[in-house]
């Protein structure tokens, strides 16, 4: 299957309504008789998997499954060419909706969710009072609004401990210690230059972090810088101020905190990442 058909295909496959000949023809810069052939040798290779490309006259094009389990499977495996993977399982699915809604500050209706995970709305409910479990625990709250969606509620510092969590719980343990792992979440940020800076901070200091406090300060700095950027900021208490600045660790912050800014050329304050 060439380029062309899979985007095609993914279009398809991303619409609940019908879509017609000049809209894909437009958006793939290719006439409608094209589009139209396309989806005639679509049909053909298809047919070995349950799927079919319907045309009403008038209306458009929609796809049609006739193979129940294998519908998952097509969507996975066109899904996979762009790199994303549809999540067929329930813990897949929650991690997913887990995911969006603590890269996400706009609302998610149910709606949305169900199409992009390719499942019934009324599972999605159910996903999603899983998913409350998780940032229950993790100390932030769902806020629901009639018609607009949902979206967490949240404390910056949470947030950002939240989601550093999570993209732990998302890598095993031998994949915590390669910085690739997390290039996905932080595509703007050099995830390499923040590593030796934290590494000759250590030397500066004379001072040795364990492997694994290492790396979740690696990605405690990352998430702030992301957040930042967002402008959006964590306000420290004099009293909590008063408990850290005399600690060994904030001294190594301020060392950190100086070449992150310089680098990066952003103002970090030093609570938002040793708290």
């Amino acid at each position: 299957m060439d380029a062309r058909k899979k985007k095609i295909l993914k279009k398809l496959l991303e619409n609940k309504k019908p879509i017609t000949s000049e809209y894909l023809s437009k958006l793939l810069g290719v006439s409608s008789r094209t589009i139209r052939n396309d989806i005639k040798e679509l049909n053909e290779e298809l047919k070995d998997k349950s799927i079919e490309i319907i045309s009403l006259p008038g209306v458009g094009y929609f796809i049609r499954f006739t193979g129940g389990d294998k519908e998952k499977g097509i969507i996975k495996e066109v899904m996979d060419d762009d790199n994303y993977v549809v999540p067929t399982m329930p813990e897949e699915r929650v991690r997913c909706i887990i995911k969006k809604l603590l890269y996400n500050d706009c609302f998610i209706t149910f709606e949305e969710l169900a199409r992009d995970l390719y499942v019934s709305k009324s599972t999605i409910v159910n996903d999603v009072n899983k998913a409350v479990e998780w940032l229950t625990k993790h100390n932030l709250k769902l806020f629901r609004k009639p018609n607009d969606g949902i979206k967490i509620e949240w404390n910056e510092m949470n947030l950002r401990f939240a989601i550093s969590d999570y993209l732990n719980e998302q890598n095993n343990k031998s994949a915590l210690y390669d910085v690739s792992a997390f290039e996905e979440m932080f595509k703007d940020i050099s995830l390499e230059k923040m590593k030796n800076i934290i590494i000759d901070a250590q030397k500066e200091m004379d001072y040795k972090l364990s492997d694994i406090a290492f790396y979740t300060l690696l990605i405690h700095i990352a998430i702030a810088i992301k957040r930042i950027k967002q402008n959006k900021t964590i306000n420290v208490s004099n009293e909590a101020f008063k408990n850290m600045k005399d600690k060994k660790e904030y001294k190594i912050a301020q060392g950190i905190v100086k070449a992150i800014e310089k680098s990066f050329d952003i103002n970090m304050p030093v609570g938002g990442i040793c708290k």
